[in-house]
């Protein structure tokens, strides 16, 4: 598997985005909550991943766009955990991984927290 993330696996667009927010299910980890929705399989990758980090607790763009940078970071160098799972159940998800803490927390806890989140992800899709 590469270790990229292109523009087809990110998740984008208001119906998609308010589709996983409304009707998916939520699991929360250290500093991350993760809202996710089991979609048909389609010639779109296995899992499409949206980043957010809410402007209530982080004011500054330059702050959001640090740990969404750092998240997707992750995401890209871990996804295998989740691809290998999702295609041994020949399942396709759409993700939304939203930053919880208060604060700037640094890249290696930020590193554990997400693959966590993705590992409990895994054992939690059906």
């Amino acid at each position: 598997m590469r270790f990229t993330f292109k523009k087809e696996e990110r998740l984008y667009g208001h119906a998609a985005l308010e589709n996983v927010y409304e009707n998916g299910r939520h699991l929360h980890g250290n500093n991350i909550k993760i809202l996710f929705l089991e979609v048909p399989q389609s010639n779109f990758p296995v899992c499409r991943v949206v980043f957010s980090v809410p402007k209530r607790n982080f004011k500054k763009a330059v702050d959001r766009n640090l740990i969404k940078r750092r998240m997707r970071e992750v995401y890209r160098n871990h996804k295998h955990i989740l691809y290998e799972h999702l295609a041994e159940k020949q399942k396709s998800i759409h993700i939304y991984l939203m930053y919880s803490s208060k604060q700037i927390i640094s890249f290696e806890e930020l590193k554990e927290n997400v693959v966590g989140a993705l590992q409990l992800l895994a054992n939690r899709v059906n």
